[in-house]
């Protein structure tokens, strides 16, 4: 491998390493955004448990619709 491939190579994983640090900083910002709002908002904290219940509900209906058990 000639040096300027691999002075190519190089750059595109630190290009990578750095755009992977930055979707992690901010995904641990987010993360921290939510929280405050679930303990600042208990509707939002309502709605969001009620959404995942009835994801779960459609989910298993149509498992249990797909294997004919219902």
């Amino acid at each position: 491998m000639s040096i300027k491939r691999k002075k190519l190579a190089k750059k595109e994983l630190e290009k990578i390493y750095d755009n992977r640090f930055k979707w992690l900083q901010a995904g641990r910002v987010l993360h921290g955004r939510l929280n405050n709002s679930l303990e600042d908002n208990p509707r939002l904290k309502l709605i969001l448990k009620l959404s995942l219940f009835a994801n779960v509900g459609i989910w298993l209906t149509l498992y249990f619709v797909t294997l004919k058990i219902v």
